[in-house]
């Protein structure tokens, strides 16, 4: 078997080795193709500002990535949401003129349809409206 004091000695030394290694890079660099004029190191911050630049990249890579498939969840709701009005909205005009044939005498009937046909096509054209007015939200 093998003592442990004596690994612990090992280790001590290698740590040691290591900490002056890491002492030794700290100095600048005097000479060699990566010496500048002030006599300082130029790799570590070309390194540096390597990194940071790709990591913007990706950042923001993945952010314009993120708006895009929020933008298109965003149509797809809007396409739902448009389907299930348009249905509703048949649905409803086609009760209402069912209930003013029921509730208004045949005499009056075209007049209370014309009204109803009126408020419809003024909704509508406000609904137009406003979706043109605020069209550059989606864009």
């Amino acid at each position: 078997m093998s003592d442990p004091t004596r690994e612990d000695d090992a280790l001590d030394d290698a740590v040691e080795r290591v900490a002056d290694a890491d002492d030794t890079d700290d100095e600048p660099a005097t000479d060699g193709p990566d010496a500048t004029v002030d006599g300082t190191d130029d790799r570590d911050t070309d390194t540096t500002e390597m990194t940071t630049t790709t990591s913007e990249t990706d950042d923001s890579a993945t952010e314009t990535s993120a708006r895009s498939l929020l933008r298109v969840a965003r149509w797809v709701g809007i396409g739902i949401a448009s389907l299930l009005a348009l249905v509703a909205a048949v649905n409803l005009y086609t009760t209402v003129g069912t209930l003013i044939s029921v509730w208004v005498g045949a005499r009056y009937q075209p007049l209370f349809r014309a009204g109803f046909d009126v408020v419809v096509l003024l909704v509508a054209a406000a609904v137009v409206v406003r979706l043109a007015r605020e069209s550059d939200a989606f864009s």
